[in-house]
C-alpha cells in the first residue's frame, strides 16, 4: 500500500475494469470521507498511511468482498474422497462374494477404483487451481481498492493542508464567537506540561478547536491545524531568541504561529514579532487570564483563531 505523496504520484493507479465501476464509486467515496475526517493532517506520512489503512480497510472488505477461504473447499474434496474409498471398499466386498469361477466375467469392474482416482485427482488439482486464481485475484481486486481510497484520502489531506498553509485569521468577517469556556485559573500555578496544556485550551477558546499540546521535542508545545505555538513560563521576560526560533518552525510548518509568556516580552521579540506576523500573549495561570501582547494578539480577542 501506498503511503506517501510522492510514491502516489510515481506509481500510476489503474482505472476500474469491467463489472468494478460500482466498487470503484464507493472506494473513492470512502478516500474522500477519510480524508475529510481525518483527525490531525499534521501527522508524518507514515502515520498518516497506517491511520488511513486501519480505517478503511473493514469498508474495503465489504465494498469488495472477503475473500474465499478454503473450508468449503477442503469439505468438498474430503466428501469425494470418503465417497472414493467407500466405492472402492464397496467393489471390493462385492468382489469377494463373487465366486472364484465367476469372478474372470467381472474382472473389468476392477478399472473403476483406477478410474475413480483418476477422476478425483483431476477434480482436486482443478478445484485447487481454480480456488487460488479466484483467491489471487480477489486480493488483487481490495488491494486496488484499498489504493484508491488511500490514495483518495491522501489527496484530501493533502488539500486540508494546502487551505492551512493558506489561512488568514478573520477573513470570514464575522466577529469571534468564544469556543466554550475559558481555562480555568490553576491555583498552584502550572508545569511546563501543564502551561502547554493551558496554552492548547486558550488555542481552542479562541478558536482553533482542534488545538492540542505537543511534545516539546517537535519546537512548539501546542499546535491546531492553521497555529503553531510555543509557551514560556520563565520568570524573565521572553527574549528575541525564543521568538526568533518559532518563526522559523512556523516556516517550515508553513502555518501562522503564537507565542505565549508568563512575564512578557522584551521590546525586541515584541518588534521581531510585528515583523514576522506572530501573535503574542501573557497569561497568567494562577489567575486565569491571558491578554494580548502587541496588536496581533490583541486582534485575536476580537476576530478570534
Amino acid at each position: 500500500m501506498t503511503t506517501t505523496s510522492e510514491a502516489i504520484e510515481l506509481e500510476p493507479l489503474r482505472g476500474p475494469r469491467h463489472g468494478e465501476e460500482r466498487m470503484y464509486d464507493l472506494a473513492l467515496s470512502l478516500g474522500r470521507a477519510t480524508g475529510r475526517q481525518y483527525p490531525w493532517i499534521w501527522d508524518s506520512a507514515q502515520e498518516i498511511g497506517e491511520n488511513v489503512y486501519a480505517r478503511t480497510s473493514p469498508s474495503i472488505l465489504q465494498i469488495g468482498g472477503p475473500v474465499p477461504t478454503r473450508t468449503t473447499y477442503r469439505v468438498v474434496t474430503w466428501a469425494a474422497f470418503l465417497l472414493l474409498v467407500a466405492s472402492i471398499v464397496g467393489l471390493w466386498m462385492w468382489l469377494s462374494g463373487i465366486p472364484m469361477d465367476a469372478r474372470p466375467a467381472h474382472v473389468g469392474w476392477l478399472f473403476l477404483p483406477l478410474a475413480l482416482v483418476i477422476v478425483w485427482g483431476l477434480a482436486y488439482f482443478l478445484g485447487r487451481g481454480i480456488l487460488d486464481s479466484v483467491v489471487r485475484k480477489r486480493i488483487a481486486r481490495l488491494d486496488w481498492l484499498a489504493e484508491v481510497a488511500c490514495r483518495t484520502a491522501f489527496g484530501g489531506i493533502e488539500e486540508r493542508k494546502a487551505t492551512a498553509y493558506e489561512y488568514l485569521p478573520g477573513e470570514s468577517g464575522e466577529a469571534f464567537d468564544p469556543k466554550g469556556p475559558a481555562p480555568l485559573p490553576q491555583p498552584y500555578g502550572a508545569s511546563d506540561a501543564g502551561a502547554a496544556e493551558l496554552a492548547a485550551s486558550w488555542m481552542r477558546f479562541l478558536g482553533a478547536g482542534d488545538a492540542r499540546s505537543m511534545d516539546p521535542a517537535t519546537g512548539t508545545n501546542a499546535q491546531s491545524t492553521n497555529y503553531v505555538s510555543r509557551v514560556d513560563t520563565g520568570a524573565d521576560l521572553t527574549e528575541v531568541t525564543g521568538v526568533r526560533e518559532l518563526a522559523g518552525g512556523a516556516a517550515v510548518a508553513k502555518r501562522r504561529a503564537l507565542f505565549f509568556s508568563a512575564a512578557g516580552f522584551t521590546d525586541e521579540a515584541r518588534q521581531f514579532a510585528d515583523l514576522a506576523d506572530i501573535a503574542l500573549f501573557v497569561f497568567d495561570a494562577t489567575a486565569g487570564t491571558l491578554t494580548g501582547a502587541n496588536f496581533l494578539g490583541e486582534a485575536v480577542f476580537r476576530t478570534g483563531l
